[in-house]
């Protein structure tokens, strides 16, 4: 790697929502923020003057009496991860062992996704009755907490899950309106099993998020 300017900058961060809803949870993850010292100095404003100061496009021609609000850091930072691939395939073409492709089953092609899936195998290979036969006395309430303490995310999945193959080409579409169905395929991509641990006070955490994924595949 080069000059770490090349490929990271310090840059200010900013949350910014409306409606009584929405200024309601950036209030309280405010709030629950500045227990830790990494974010001290964010600052919280529902004030349109001082938000139009931060951010000027985002509130020209807004309804002054609609409800905002926003957070603000001066000390994010922006990672050019293009910049850093470069620099590492740069640095690897050096190796006279090395060929850069982007490569599937021996053809060049194109990947759109991931699309969210839900397997009770613990492994792409694996076997169906993963989940069941893991499924005891003492982690079964633990999992029924976190499925409820995480209702968005398996809602999240449920809609992934009942997609049809017309609900993924539109999505395709939203980004490439030129798409033609003949041309793209569903392909099977990675997958990692979630973990789920016992909680004194929860009676479980998800410890780690995984699902298998699908990914439409340009031939």
């Amino acid at each position: 790697m080069h000059e770490p300017r090349s490929f990271i900058t310090t840059v200010p961060h900013m949350s910014f929502v409306w409606g009584d809803e929405n200024v309601n949870f950036l209030r309280a993850r405010y709030t629950a923020l500045q227990q830790s010292t990494l974010f001290r100095g964010m600052r919280y404003s529902e004030d349109h003057a001082q938000i139009k100061e931060w951010a000027p496009l985002v509130m020209e021609g807004r309804d002054p009496q609609q409800k905002v609000a926003a957070t603000r850091t001066e000390i994010g930072t922006d990672v050019n991860y293009g910049e850093i691939t470069r620099q590492l395939i740069t640095s690897l073409q050096k190796k006279p062992n090395f060929a850069l492709q982007r490569i599937l089953d021996g053809k060049r092609v194109v990947l759109f996704g991931p699309f969210a899936t839900f397997s009770t195998k613990f492994l792409k290979n694996g076997s169906l009755w993963d989940l069941l036969s893991s499924t005891t006395t003492s982690n079964f309430m633990p999992m029924v907490n976190v499925g409820l303490d995480n209702f968005d995310l398996v809602k999240y999945l449920v809609s992934q899950v009942m997609l049809s193959d017309d609900d993924r080409f539109a999505a395709l579409q939203e980004y490439y309106p030129q798409a033609k169905k003949e041309d793209w395929r569903l392909w099977q991509a990675g997958q990692r099993v979630q973990i789920i641990k016992s909680d004194a006070e929860k009676g479980g955490v998800l410890r780690l998020g995984g699902y298998g994924t699908r990914a439409a595949v340009h031939q």
